[in-house]
């Protein structure tokens, strides 16, 4: 068991050590070996076939052709650049706007090669490359979410607050070895069930049950917005239970604090220029 344990550490250690560059190479050899597959996938699809051998033979330059071309498109878009932990709406998007490129360059291919590939097989070839691209990457997330929930000891925590704080904070959280993002607890009613930024949603009312299952040892309240007496009367509540409580405080109190503003100083004019001061009074 500890040999495993050190085996994964190992793993995500090496991961981790990976350059930017290496882990954008990786994704490019990923998406590019999917644009291949994609398109056979798409054949197959469309004349109902796992081997299409007939319509394969006579459309074989569309192979290579989608491979030279399809990494033009992926690396334009800047799909490597996606981030598995910043897997959002704006990355999905991104990747269905690739999709879409990678099908109009197989249909304006097959018209200028003269192609007889049916003009339902790009179509097919996009959605299955845009299905494909997402899947890779969500398994990935998981696969890395897993391996680091086994090697790594993180403190199990709750985030107070579904908003845009919380789900800031549960994103950041989650690249961090010391913590680890369980659930949300709000107590808006809209959203109790949901799964948000991967993480279940529970009622204020069933905080301390989940306290207990999912052995929390600090909650963190995200709701920057809401009043100081609010904020007072939710460190009241959560008095009662086993856990730290902590609060992700508001801009304007990072301001009245001297939190924010002391941690910036002025740039001189020389260090905008790249180069030392020079003492004028020097003959």
């Amino acid at each position: 068991m500890s040999l495993t344990h050190s085996k994964v550490r190992a793993m995500l250690l090496s991961l981790h050590k990976m350059s930017r560059r290496t882990k954008r190479n990786i994704f490019l050899a990923a998406d590019t070996i999917l644009i291949p597959i994609s398109l056979y996938g798409a054949f197959a699809l469309r004349y109902g076939t796992a081997f299409p051998t007939f319509a394969l033979e006579n459309s074989a330059i569309l192979f290579p052709l989608m491979m030279v071309l399809g990494i033009l498109v992926i690396v334009g878009l800047k799909l490597p650049n996606i981030k598995l932990n910043a897997m959002e709406t704006r990355a999905i998007m991104k990747i269905g706007l690739a999709s879409i490129s990678l099908a109009i360059v197989a249909m304006v291919c097959s018209y200028l090669f003269l192609l007889s590939a049916p003009r339902s097989v790009p179509v097919l070839f996009g959605a299955i490359f845009f299905v494909s691209s997402v899947f890779m990457r969500i398994a990935g997330l998981y696969v890395l979410s897993f391996l680091t929930e086994r090697s790594l000891h993180r403190e199990p925590v709750a985030i107070y607050g579904a908003g845009s704080a919380g789900i800031q904070l549960a994103l950041a959280l989650r690249q961090s070895s010391e913590v680890c993002p369980k659930f949300f607890v709000d107590d808006n009613p809209q959203l109790k069930g949901l799964m948000i930024a991967g993480l279940p949603v529970f009622a204020s009312g069933k905080l301390e049950k989940c306290v207990s299952s999912y052995q929390i040892k600090r909650v963190l309240i995200a709701m920057p917005s809401v009043s100081q007496s609010r904020r007072d009367q939710l460190v009241k509540n959560l008095s009662h239970l086993p856990v730290e409580v902590r609060i992700l405080p508001s801009y304007i109190d990072m301001i009245e604090n001297k939190g924010l503003l002391t941690t910036f100083r002025t740039v001189s004019p020389d260090e905008l220029l790249g180069r030392n001061k020079v003492d004028l009074d020097i003959p």
